[in-house]
């Protein structure tokens, strides 16, 4: 049998070693995938530990909300927190921080108005809008809610030890920097209505030439 014509075999030679490195580089190596395993791992666990945090904080929340003697409906007490946090905020605003919808969350700030514990004024930005900030009585109030349901809890902290004192505050002290950096360390707020927005991203580096010069 002849043998194949140089041009041809070294055309093959070519693609046979294309095929041997395709088939390398689709295996990894046992390092890289124990990191990826141990990556996969990480993410798994954080997550389970957010969740099991969130459902502990909100089943203690709701505990104190019902022993708590509340001088107002709970709905309208988170609603002054919410807007504390987003003043001064429009209606549209407060509803998407809310989950409802601006009708519904129109009718609770309204609530909120008629007991003298938020006011309206004009948006600068948009004549047609109207900013929601507190009143000093709403603040009042809401100094008031957190006193109710912080008497609630406080017999329960009063039966630790002090251990179990130490350990609660050092979690509290992880918990509100994760508050501090995470959530409101990535926003900023306007200086005109204050309402959150995200941080404008870095400028372009100049090119390696013009930082020559």
């Amino acid at each position: 049998m002849s043998a194949l014509p140089a041009a041809a075999t070294d055309r093959r030679e070519p693609l046979e070693g294309a095929k041997r490195g395709g088939a390398q580089s689709d295996q990894q190596s046992p390092a890289a995938e124990r990191n990826a395993a141990q990556a996969g791992h990480d993410s798994s666990a954080a997550a389970e530990l957010g969740a099991d945090l969130l459902r502990v904080v909100a089943r203690l929340h709701r505990w104190a909300t019902r022993h708590a003697d509340l001088s107002l409906p709970p709905g309208l007490a988170r609603l002054l927190a919410q807007i504390e946090e987003l003043e001064p905020s429009r209606i549209g605003d407060l509803a998407k921080a809310d989950h409802c919808s601006q009708p519904t969350m129109t009718t609770q700030v309204q609530r909120l108005k008629a007991l003298g514990l938020v006011s309206r004024t004009s948006d600068p930005d948009d004549g047609r809008a109207v900013l929601i900030t507190l009143t000093g009585a709403g603040r009042a109030q809401l100094a008031d809610l957190r006193t109710a349901r912080a008497a609630v809890v406080a017999p329960l902290v009063d039966a630790l030890d002090a251990d179990d004192r130490g350990q609660l505050r050092a979690a509290l002290a992880v918990l509100s920097r994760l508050i501090d950096d995470e959530v409101a360390g990535p926003m900023r707020v306007d200086g005109r209505t204050r309402r959150l927005q995200p941080h404008p991203p870095p400028p372009p580096k100049p090119p390696m030439s013009a930082r020559a010069e």
